[in-house]
């Protein structure tokens, strides 16, 4: 899903589409990975998560191939679209999977993680080798091979409800009390969501500015890698401290990484860039145990899939949101106005602290009945 930012350039050209009118493009994907989440996270609940992620991957495999061979920006957009799809059924199954059979999940979510950042972070610097020697298509088709041979060991190891495994018990809350943290914590999921995508989407360009498209994707690399130590220092943190509190930190400086990215120039753009890295991807062990302390076991496939369809599916609207305001003004105010909205996260993190708090004294209702 990534490698649409760090192709974004030769593919507008070769297409002849506007900065907007691409970013438009970028979002039906990015709106299509999130569309389907819930019910792909309700599916893994019922018939588990290895046959949905098989069949998700295999829908990638096709998707890739006729993105990379699309003739026009119309077969195009329906091609990301399709791949948009069928990446959407990864993250309830995958992270259901993790909080259903890993005893401690802050680690085993700060793992995951740390894996999916390096993958984020290797494919700009991956596209950019590719396109060296020839051109922004064969990078969808490079990366067809890998996924329809995951695919291909998923379906072979799907067999039955795979995935009946025992996932740790949820805080129990009053019940209004956890619908109203949900509420609250599905409102900072959308935030989060809104600068991941026109941040990640628009950092090579942004980066590209200094001197090239291949030096903004492989700067892109380098700054993403810092994702990789937030990932871990947000596992690490959150499994010793409450949950709130570091969320709060990481958005606030995600925030101060973005905005400053719309201030700085030329070299100077590096150090934000990497504050961001670290500090987002510090978000997602966090959310992702987040998810699992206020959700029951029974639910938490469609738990993941409601938070995955807010932050990758609403949540794309940043990438058009970016597209515009740097296309009527220039990207750097664009950057300073996704800083302004992680910070404006803050205060509803601080308020799904205080309502986990309130309710920890109280007891809690549980299919009508004191607990």
């Amino acid at each position: 899903m990534i490698t649409f930012a760090a192709v974004l350039t030769p593919m507008r050209a070769s297409v002849g589409a506007g900065l907007f009118t691409i970013s438009v493009v970028g979002n039906i994907s990015y709106f299509s990975f999130g569309l389907l989440a819930p019910l792909s996270g309700h599916l893994a609940d019922r018939i588990g998560s290895r046959a949905v992620l098989a069949a998700g991957l295999g829908g990638m495999a096709v998707s890739l191939v006729a993105v990379a061979l699309a003739p026009n920006l119309y077969v195009l957009a329906a091609a990301l679209a399709a791949l948009g799809l069928s990446a959407a059924v990864y993250h309830p199954a995958g992270l259901s999977l993790i909080a259903r059979r890993v005893a401690a999940v802050e680690k085993g979510m700060a793992y995951h993680g740390i894996f999916g950042s390096v993958g984020v972070a290797v494919g700009p610097l991956l596209a950019g080798l590719i396109m060296a020697g020839s051109s922004w298509r064969w990078v969808y088709a490079a990366l067809a091979v890998p996924v329809a041979a995951l695919a291909l060991t998923f379906f072979l190891g799907a067999g039955g409800r795979s995935v009946a495994g025992k996932a740790p018990a949820a805080t129990r809350f009053p019940a209004r009390t956890q619908m109203g943290a949900l509420v609250v914590y599905y409102l900072v999921a959308l935030a989060i969501g809104f600068v991941y995508h026109g941040g990640t989407t628009f950092l090579p360009t942004r980066l590209g500015e200094m001197k090239g498209l291949f030096l903004g994707n492989a700067a892109t690399t380098a700054t993403l890698l810092f994702g990789v130590i937030g990932q871990y220092i947000g596992g690490a943190v959150a499994a010793r401290r409450r949950l709130e509190p570091v969320l709060a930190a990481a958005m606030a400086a995600a925030g101060a990484g973005l905005f400053l990215l719309g201030c700085a120039a030329g070299p100077l753009l590096l150090p934000p860039a990497a504050l961001f890295g670290l500090a987002y991807f510090a978000t997602q062990p966090v959310t992702n145990t987040l998810i699992a302390r206020l959700t029951s076991a029974r639910r938490q496939g469609l738990a993941y899939g409601v938070n995955f369809f807010l932050t990758f599916g609403l949540g794309s609207l940043g990438t058009s949101f970016t597209g515009f305001i740097g296309e009527r003004l220039e990207l750097g105010a664009a950057f300073r106005v996704l800083g302004i909205v992680g910070w404006a996260s803050v205060p509803a993190v601080f308020l799904l602290w205080w309502l986990r708090r309130s309710a920890a004294a109280k007891p809690a209702v549980i299919a009508g009945e004191r607990v």
